[in-house]
């Protein structure tokens, strides 16, 4: 017998009468009826004596109904129980983020959700830099990170979900006469400085540059380094460099470059990672959150 069962049987017999009892219930009374007479054949006992004019109850169904009304009663109980455990967990979740990245579209919801579900779990966010992002991940200092994809393309033993889908633009200051065009490519920036963060600090991201500049643009960049992404991004917008960043850039939103698609370069991933070894359980429920979302696509 089901719990939809038990509060069909009790509907029924409290009003004593089929037709009364499915309005209440929102089903029609053939569906009813048939439901009650599946749990007399279940249990093998008769509950309502059907009369022509009226419905009553068995001795058996009164004892139900009192037995049954008390479960109830206990199940709402237990589950109001539960709900309160459920939001009494306490504990901290550590997020790391990359210089640079707007979390606008991806953190915000997470964060309505956590406190709404989970209001004593402490929810702590800073940004760092690749090198420093990582090594804070290693030793558990932080409990997750977000970072773009090719930042991990050298690590091992963690894991990444992808949880935003970036395009790269070429992000230009407004001073530059190269603004002023209707659409650019790759190969326009062959004689440009490309500011990008050295590359003892993301190797992987100079990599990326280097062989998106050969293939697509036939040059090899000339770079001007940086020690952080942050300090990339003051220097586009002092109007002094040029870079090759990405529409999931807090760099987007300035009003002193102006960023352009390069519909020819492959998309990439703002991902989630962490360290599969971490047992905080606010981090399952980071993980688990993001695990049931489909990658958004950031357009901006």
């Amino acid at each position: 017998m089901t719990l939809t069962q038990i509060k069909y049987f009790i509907e029924v017999a409290k009003c004593l009468n089929f037709s009364e009892a499915a309005e209440h219930l929102f089903i029609t009374q053939p569906a009813l009826s048939r439901q009650i007479t599946a749990i007399e054949t279940e249990l093998n006992m008769q509950l309502f004596i059907r009369g022509s004019k009226k419905l009553s109850l068995t001795p058996s169904g009164q004892l139900l109904l009192s037995e049954f009304t008390k479960f109830l009663q206990l199940y709402d109980t237990i589950i109001d129980k539960a709900r309160e455990v459920h939001r009494g967990i306490s504990g901290q979740l550590s997020i790391g983020i990359i210089d640079g990245y707007d979390i606008g579209s991806v953190l915000p919801k997470f964060i309505e959700y956590m406190e709404q579900n989970y209001p004593n779990i402490r929810i702590s966010m800073q940004r760092l830099s690749f090198r420093k992002l990582i090594e804070e991940l290693y030793n558990h200092t932080l409990d997750a990170v977000i970072t773009y994809d090719f930042h991990m393309k050298d690590k091992t033993g963690l894991t990444s979900l992808p949880i935003q889908l970036l395009y790269p633009v070429m992000s230009v200051p407004t001073r530059n006469p190269l603004s002023r065009k209707g659409a650019v490519t790759l190969k326009d920036f062959e004689h440009e400085p490309l500011v990008i963060v050295k590359e003892a600090e993301c190797s992987p991201g100079v990599s990326l540059v280097i062989e998106t500049c050969l293939q697509f643009g036939h040059f090899y960049p000339d770079f001007y380094f940086t020690e952080t992404m942050e300090d990339a991004i003051l220097w586009v917008e002092s109007g002094l460099r040029c870079a090759l960043f990405n529409t999931g850039m807090t760099v987007m939103h300035s009003d002193k470059i102006r960023s352009f698609p390069l519909p020819e370069l492959p998309p990439m991933h703002g991902l989630l990672c962490w360290h599969p070894q971490n047992t905080n359980f606010a981090l399952k429920i980071l993980t688990d959150y993001f695990q049931n979302k489909k990658p958004e696509a950031d357009l901006s």
